[in-house]
């Protein structure tokens, strides 16, 4: 006869002897480290690829954004101003630029896809040169020439793709903090495109008028502006380098190079195609 026994398991067998929240924590940092190179991923080789696409449908895609648009004015002045800033710049041959109108009193000017650059009527107004108003359109024109706005229009692209995938609705909290917190992480790219726009624009300001002087007054009026509280949260600040650094870093350009510091400023005239 075998002797049958129901021997009661150990005291604690079914527990950890680890917390249970440090568990969690530990498993939600696994989380974060895998979304976040995710994230990283995908944002750069997003950008990559977007460089890659042939500036002609770029283009196709930004006029028929433009031509459908009643909010920007084409501009004579712009144009001209533009054209003459071009030939200082290495474009690319596909490369046009085309310039626009805004009589918004925003303080901002943005570049957008196939070459369209706008200027708005409150920033304009704050300038005392032409020569002000061609380091602002020069800045603009650098991101059109190094494929700045298809790089980071083709990384939120896909991070709003991947974002909607994940949690199911881009527009839900979960994707508002990721899309958050990754936008944050890339602003130090941002600002390193901003740097190489500026170094680009005060290059080709010089070789257009012989001299840079006028080229730093808007981000000198600016930064006066701000200090006195007036430019909180002004559009242009969004994503640009603190303007005092922006300042000190065109003049190190400048002092460390054989270009003229003062000459003639040239008038700022600013006419559209419905003044004509």
């Amino acid at each position: 006869m075998v002797d049958y026994s129901n021997p009661q398991p150990p005291e604690g067998i079914n527990s950890s002897n680890d917390n249970p929240i440090k568990e969690l924590v530990i498993l939600g940092l696994g989380i974060l480290a895998v979304l976040t190179l995710l994230f990283f991923v995908v944002s750069w080789s997003a950008g990559w690829l977007a460089t890659k696409i042939p500036f002609r449908y770029e283009q196709q895609v930004g006029d028929e954004i433009f031509v459908n648009s009643s909010e920007f004015a084409a501009s004579a002045s712009l144009q001209d101003l533009a054209d003459r800033l071009a030939p200082h710049m290495q474009l690319d041959e596909e490369i046009q630029i085309s310039a626009h109108f805004s009589d918004d009193d925003t303080i901002n000017a943005f570049a957008f896809l196939g070459g369209h650059v706008v200027m708005y009527d409150g920033l304009i107004q704050r300038l005392e040169s032409e020569n002000a108003l061609a380091m602002v359109m020069a800045h603009e024109m650098a991101h059109v020439k190094h494929r700045d706005v298809a790089r980071s229009l083709g990384r939120g692209i896909a991070l709003a793709l991947v974002s909607s995938v994940l949690f199911g609705d881009s527009d839900g909290l979960a994707a508002r903090i990721v899309g958050t917190g990754f936008h944050a992480g890339m602003l130090s790219f941002s600002r390193e495109q901003e740097r190489a726009a500026d170094e680009a624009a005060i290059a080709a300001v010089n070789a257009l008028y012989g001299h840079t002087d006028g080229a730093l007054q808007l981000y000198e009026v600016l930064e006066a502006e701000q200090q006195e509280g007036l430019l909180r949260g002004v559009e242009f600040f969004n994503t640009h380098p603190h303007t005092e650094s922006r300042i000190e870093e065109l003049q190190s350009i400048i002092d460390h190079s054989t270009w003229h510091q003062r000459g003639t400023l040239t008038p700022l005239r600013l006419k559209t195609d419905s003044d004509s």
